[in-house]
Formats: C-alpha cells, structure tokens, sequence
C-alpha cells in the first residue's frame, strides 16, 4: 500500500500550488477592441472602486502629469458618484467624446470625455464639463 502516501503527496503538492499566491498583472492598459463608451464606463466604475488604477485609462500625458494622489479630482464634481449614464457618442477616426451624464453629491451634471485610439486601445486624452 505505497501508493496511498504517494496519493497524499501528489494531492498535498497540487494544492499547494493552486494556494500560492501570483502577482496579477498590473492594469496598465484596458482591453484591445473596446467601444469608447465603454472604457468611460470601466473609468467610472473604478473611480470610486479602485481608483488607483485609473492610470491605465489615460494617454501617457495625462497620466505623467497627474499624480496617484489626484486621480480623485480628475472629474470636475463633488461627492460620490451615485450613478451615471452614457449620453452621447460620437466618434471621428481615432478619437472620440462621450458625453456622461453624472449624479454626484445631490447634483447632476453632463461630463465630456475626449478619447483617443492608439495600438486599437482607447484612452482618455481630457475630461470636462460639458458644454
């Protein structure tokens, strides 16, 4: 009966490795051949979830010249976020602007996302009130 140890042993290494913890890779970049709109939404979404990553959503510029710290005050709003809706699309090569209109503190107010597409990714290039 020398193969119920070796069972043992075999079960104990299998979960071991499935219990090791493994670095996630970083989200620097979001996901090839998505609309637009949609990384607005993600942008949203982490921006009170997990707002450290929001750099990966921003062209190069935007991110070198806004701190980790500020990521926080990139929306021109007050308050949480208490929801949010797609307004507007309109899209011309490889940039694009999302409208957003935004329930934050009490109070709504319609923001203007200007994207742009670079290695078939779309990033946010500036974000405002819109006009």
């Amino acid at each position: 009966m020398t193969t119920k140890p070796f069972i043992v042993l075999l079960g104990l290494i299998f979960l071991a490795a499935c219990a090791s913890p493994t670095a996630a890779p970083a989200a620097e970049t979001p996901a090839e051949k998505i609309l637009p709109e949609e990384i607005v939404q993600e942008f949203l979404t982490d921006y009170q979830e997990a707002p450290q990553q929001l750099g990966g959503y921003l062209v190069p510029a935007l991110r070198d010249q806004t701190s980790v710290e500020n990521y926080g005050k990139l929306l021109p709003l007050d308050g949480m976020i208490e929801g949010f809706a797609v307004q507007s699309v309109a899209r011309t090569g490889p940039e694009a602007q999302v409208t957003v209109g935004i329930r934050a503190g009490g109070a709504e107010a319609a923001i203007l996302f200007t994207l742009v597409q670079q290695n078939q990714n779309w990033f946010i290039s500036s974000i405002s009130k819109a006009p």
